[in-house]
Formats: C-alpha cells, structure tokens, sequence
C-alpha cells in the first residue's frame, strides 16, 4: 500500500488532524484581518459607508469563527 493511501485510510479511521480542522480558521481570521485594514482605509478617506459595510464583514467574520469553534 502507498503512503498516501494508507494516511486516507488512517484519516478515515480516526477522522481529520487538527491541523485539518484549524486550516479554515486560518483563512478566515486573515481574511478578517484583510477587512480590517480596509475599513479603516476606508475610514481614513471619509468613506464612513464602506467602512461600516467592512467593519460589519469582520463581524461576520468573527461571529462564523465562533460558530464553527462551537462544534468542533
């Protein structure tokens, strides 16, 4: 058996590693961080429309981080 077949086997058997699990949250809490430095862009040109639309996209950001930690 090939190593990458037995590393699917035993991942199936035991289910994903954490770092399997926590590879979402990577991109999540840098897509967060991306928002965040726009909204404040934003806020620095006086653009207060797109800065509240920004700011509530990290919060939306946040509040799925929290929702997915909650069933792990």
């Amino acid at each position: 058996m090939k190593n990458s077949a037995r590393r699917s086997a035993a991942c199936a058997a035991t289910g994903p590693s954490d770092f399997e699990r926590a590879a979402p949250f990577a991109d999540l809490f840098d897509t967060a961080i991306h928002a965040a430095m726009r909204a404040g862009a934003l806020f620095d040109e006086g653009d207060m429309e797109g800065a509240r639309t920004f700011r509530m996209i990290v919060k939306k950001i946040n509040e799925l981080q929290r929702g997915a930690a909650t069933l792990q």
